[in-house]
């Protein structure tokens, strides 16, 4: 009887007292399989076990990887180990002094002017400040560092933009067919002639001679020798007068 009312009637002769807990398991049989349910437990927990299907565990996420590693990012740049302004320091003694003569023969050889006496302090305070800048790069170690071959811009946007696509090279693509068993392709010769660049080749030169409706440029070889469109001047009225 229990087998063919299932786990139904079991739990409310369980629940009404007619079935008492000393009997440890009774068999019912659900889609042709037997299963086996113990009823030596407490009745409200053996209802909201029945009743009540396992849930998930809705419990607070674990954090994420990434997460973690953008706020350890932004941890190491919320203390700064290094600033611009003590390369910029005025406190570095071991920077030399610039002379009135140095700071003259360097002006002379910027191709500037002179400068009066308040313009050269200027002068010599911007040009002590870029030297401590210089130096404090040059104290930098870079052994090990292997040095830039090209400066490359490495963000996505930078990488589409240097890479070649199907669409780059959709124009020389199409002049191509194809032919045989392989289909492989040929490039088809073009029919139209190449353009010619549009430019007075003579326009721009001042030795330039006209004969005949033609114009041909002069070239002198020397005081004494006679130039070029001389001598076929020459030419041509000789051959005039043998006709």
């Amino acid at each position: 009887m229990l087998q063919r009312t299932g786990v139904g009637f079991l739990r409310v002769q369980t629940w009404m007292g007619f079935i008492s807990k000393k009997q440890a398991t009774r068999s019912f049989r659900t889609h042709n399989n037997a299963t086996t349910l113990p009823v030596d437990q407490p009745r409200s927990d053996a209802i909201s076990k029945l009743s009540n299907p396992a849930t998930p565990n809705l419990s607070r996420p674990q954090p994420n990887a990434d997460s973690t590693h953008l706020d350890s990012i932004d941890n190491f740049l919320a203390q700064p180990s290094w600033s611009v302004h003590t390369m910029l320091a005025d406190s570095d003694s071991t920077t030399p002094e610039v002379s009135d003569a140095e700071l003259q023969n360097l002006i002379r050889l910027s191709a500037l002017p002179q400068p009066d006496s308040s313009q050269a302090q200027c002068i010599r305070t911007t040009l002590l400040t870029q030297l401590r800048f210089v130096q404090a790069i040059q104290r930098v170690d870079t052994s090990g560092v292997a040095p830039f071959v090209c400066l490359r811009n490495e963000t996505d946007a930078g990488r589409r933009a240097s890479t070649i696509g199907l669409a780059d090279l959709k124009a020389a693509l199409s002049h191509e067919s194809y032919s045989g068993k392989c289909a492989r392709p040929r490039r088809r010769q073009s029919q139209e002639p190449p353009k010619m660049a549009d430019w007075d080749v003579l326009g721009a030169s001042l030795n330039v001679t006209e004969m005949n409706g033609e114009k041909y440029f002069t070239v002198k070889s020397g005081a004494d020798t006679e130039t070029i469109p001389g001598v076929m001047q020459q030419e041509y009225e000789r051959m005039l007068s043998l006709e």
